[in-house]
């Protein structure tokens, strides 16, 4: 058996990127990323990440990252990378948690309406309450508007 020679200085290293081997690597790497703490804690690393970055001597240059306009200018589409963040990927958030929530109603936990009653019932009383509170607040003629938060979260 031989041992794996060091590339010359000048040339990459490129075994780092090599295909997976074996059976068992394919295994992990799989259940790996169906695992749904793997995407959360992927998720919170870059959070943290851009936490640090925005905090550093690098904040400048991250928040002209940020304001970069980027996309196809042909359609209408260039936009900065900010504005592709809060609508572009908000965008595929809300259809991935909706075809999460039709699969759970269609098939899942919530398909039996004896299981899915708590959760709907929380989900309209969600939307509804801070409605009951905006008609409290005309009635007795106050201008409370904290309402709206929860009103268009919701």
């Amino acid at each position: 058996m031989t041992e794996p020679t060091n590339p010359p200085i000048n040339e990459p290293d490129i075994r780092a990127f090599e295909a997976i081997d074996t059976i068992e690597e394919e295994r992990w790497l799989t259940r790996a990323l169906k695992d749904e703490t793997f995407g959360g804690s992927l998720l919170l690393a870059a959070g943290v990440l851009a936490l640090i970055v925005a905090n550093s001597p690098a904040g400048d240059w991250y928040a002209e990252l940020l304001q970069t306009k980027l996309g196809f200018e042909l359609v209408g589409l260039k936009l900065t990378v900010a504005h592709w963040a809060a609508d572009g990927l908000l965008a595929i958030f809300f259809l991935v948690a909706g075809l999460e929530l039709k699969h759970e109603l269609v098939h899942g936990s919530l398909s039996k309406p004896r299981q899915a009653m708590v959760p709907l019932v929380a989900a309209i009383a969600g939307m509804t309450f801070p409605r009951f509170n905006l008609c409290n607040d005309v009635a007795w003629q106050r201008r409370s508007y904290w309402w709206l938060g929860n009103t268009c979260c919701n």
